[in-house]
């Protein structure tokens, strides 16, 4: 039984080196990126011509990624959990370059703005979400980096050009929102009671 218990041990332990071996990959291929950061011309200049020209925005946010919602927890609809939002997360993709190529005829597009704003997680800032959360928050970056990569890339093939513009939000920390409703009345009662 101990050996068992140390094999276990020790392929725990591998499987999280690799976890975090492939998380400082990502941080430090972030960094190296945003060294190279500027806003192309193409997004700052119209060009000149006959055709008439747009910059697709699509705006990414407050997707709450790996969040579980219970259909019956929400009058039995609407139930969320990470198969839903991968099929959510393609659409959205899919849908933006369906609509710009086959409905919006007659613009040419120099590019696309992909606006991120934010709480793609839903983070761990009060008890309910740390109970219904799919995953860490380490698990569900190192999970949605390639779907939404995937999608990052269709809008590059799609477009030419992607900028993404992006905010933190105030859903992926880890540490509680303090409450805020009643908060002025609950302090009064406090006062009252001392």
């Amino acid at each position: 039984i101990e050996n068992r218990q140390i094999k276990k041990q020790f392929k725990e332990l591998l499987e999280r080196k690799a976890l975090n071996a492939r998380y400082e990959d990502f941080v430090v291929t972030c960094q190296e990126r945003s060294r190279l950061l500027k806003v192309p011309n193409w997004a700052k200049v119209p060009i000149s011509g006959k055709k008439h020209q747009g910059i697709a925005t699509l705006i990414f946010s407050d997707a709450h990624l790996d969040e579980k919602v219970k259909a019956r927890q929400v009058g039995g609809k609407n139930g969320y959990d990470r198969p839903t939002a991968l099929i959510r997360v393609n659409n959205m993709f899919v849908n933006t370059v369906k609509v710009c190529r086959d409905y919006w005829k007659g613009l040419t597009y120099p590019g696309i703005c992909l606006a991120h704003g934010g709480d793609t997680f839903s983070g761990f800032i009060h008890p309910e979400l740390a109970q219904s959360n799919a995953a860490t928050m380490m698990e569900s970056l190192l999970y949605w980096i390639d779907p939404i990569e995937r999608g990052i890339k269709m809008l590059a093939d799609e477009f030419g050009s992607v900028i993404i513009p992006s905010t933190v939000g105030n859903h992926p920390r880890n540490s509680f929102k303090p409450v805020h409703k009643n908060r002025v009345v609950e302090i009064g009662r406090a006062s009252c009671r001392e």
